[in-house]
């Protein structure tokens, strides 16, 4: 139906809220624009490397603060939500693994003697220049305006990878990520307008110098400063902090775990909270699973029933997970659209994380190399084996979740929708329509998207 509409009438109809269709005239830099872990940025000398930087984690904790308190309470808020100890949440060795190396530097930057007493949390006076959190990534998800429990402007990210303690500044990563996921505020289309032309802007820049640092900053600003979002917790525009690792197991422990902390409305810390989407393990090929899946196909994933979620640590996971039922092949599309919208699925077999690096999208780094991305954000390598389209479930070789997203971008402010893949040279109007439909459903897909 749509192949008979001119593409200005499609994109017209559907994407009114964009503005003109191709107004821009620079392509979407996914580098500069949507996924940015260039070294020039995350090793940036003042902005991610100190702790008075825009990018460094005491800069943005300090910002999610509730009134009174500092960095060093949301830091310990999340260390209390990984000591603590129930049916959904077993401890983890966040004290042996990181915690008490840290607690060794002193704010002179030596060390305690050893075998010298740790200092209590309350004591603690932290040396935040020794801080074993690394920036990996900073990550534009406009595109997840479109799910309405999200809205806004989607959402803005830092990522990080933890790194060993005792050498903090130039040691190498531990198998430990965080996740700062902020709402980018908006009430209005023309807001969210003009929060994807601040990003797209980035891409004017011909290089990470100090003019395309300074734009950068006042765009990460509007969602991740003190007060970005009056009327939520702190008046923080955090949505939610989320951890992945396998390096806090405890003796004799195994596999990935997946958590989530929100700020608490009462005490303005950061609380444990339920893994989105995700259902406990126990339901992995099981014969409710199989059900639900036959029940509900594609919609399944807005279907879970409350009484299968709840769950606040997701543990025991490995690369290669994905959801199974019996009954049901494993290429099922309902299946692997379900699977691949779960945070354990998304980090597992689905989306072929394991062909790259670990249970990562954004992997972790040593501080002389960029972070690898995932086969999922970028079809690359393309090979024999599938990954999952979250917006089907069907899988491809070559599927590039960051090219979705510059498609998505690019309609929004009215750039051109010529693909990377083949330079600036101008697109067929065969061609441009081909973009325009998948934009169409990628835009409806991620109306399920929270990862």
């Amino acid at each position: 139906m749509f192949r008979i509409l001119s593409v200005p009438v499609i994109a017209t109809c559907l994407f009114a809220w964009s503005g003109a269709l191709f107004a821009q005239t620079h392509v979407v830099s996914v580098e500069k624009e949507l996924l940015i872990n260039g070294l020039a940025i995350v090793n940036h000398p003042t902005e991610a490397l100190v702790p008075t930087g825009a990018f460094h984690i005491k800069t943005l904790l300090d910002a999610m603060a509730p009134c009174g308190e500092n960095a060093k309470d949301v830091l310990l808020s999340v260390v209390d939500g990984l000591r603590a100890n129930s049916l959904d949440l077993p401890s983890r060795n966040i004290d042996e693994q990181v915690i008490n190396e840290w607690k060794r530097w002193k704010p002179d930057g030596t060390q305690l003697a050893p075998g010298a007493a740790l200092p209590s949390d309350s004591a603690w006076d932290v040396n935040w220049a020794k801080a074993p959190f690394r920036l990996t990534a900073i990550v534009n998800r406009i595109d997840l305006k479109e799910n309405p429990t999200i809205g806004n402007a989607g959402e803005g990210r830092f990522v990080f990878c933890l790194v060993d303690p005792k050498n903090p500044n130039d040691g190498s990563p531990i198998p430990f990520t965080v996740i700062l996921e902020y709402l980018q505020p908006a009430s209005t289309p023309q807001e969210i307008t003009a929060i994807a032309n601040a990003w797209h802007q980035l891409g004017t820049f011909s290089s990470f110098d100090a003019n395309y640092v300074e734009a950068l900053k006042k765009v990460t600003a509007k969602f991740a400063a003190k007060g970005a979002m009056p009327g939520r917790p702190n008046h923080s525009a955090l949505a939610q902090l989320r951890t992945n690792e396998i390096a806090l197991n405890p003796s004799g422990g195994a596999g990935w775990e997946l958590r989530e902390f929100v700020l608490n409305n009462k005490t303005g810390r950061l609380t444990p909270a339920t893994v989105k989407l995700t259902p406990h393990n126990r339901l992995n090929n099981s014969e409710v699973l199989s059900f639900l899946v036959n029940r509900f196909g594609l919609g399944l994933s807005d279907r879970l029933p409350d009484e299968i979620l709840g769950f606040r640590a997701i543990t025991g996971m490995s690369p290669n997970f994905q959801w199974a039922a019996p009954g049901i092949d494993v290429p099922n599309p309902a299946l692997r659209k379900f699977s691949i919208n779960t945070c354990n699925g998304c980090h597992g077999g689905d989306a072929r994380t394991n062909d790259v690096e670990g249970f990562y999208q954004i992997g972790i780094r040593q501080k002389s190399t960029k972070a690898t991305l995932s086969r999922f954000l970028t079809g690359q390598p393309t090979t024999s084996t599938l990954v999952i389209d979250p917006s089907t479930g069907v899988g491809t070789p070559g599927f590039s979740d960051l090219e979705n997203r510059r498609l998505f971008l690019s309609a929004i402010v009215g750039a051109p929708l010529v693909s990377p893949a083949v330079g600036l040279a101008p697109m067929t109007t065969g061609a441009h329509a081909d973009s325009l439909h998948r934009i169409l459903e990628i835009r409806e897909a991620f109306k399920d998207r929270i990862h």
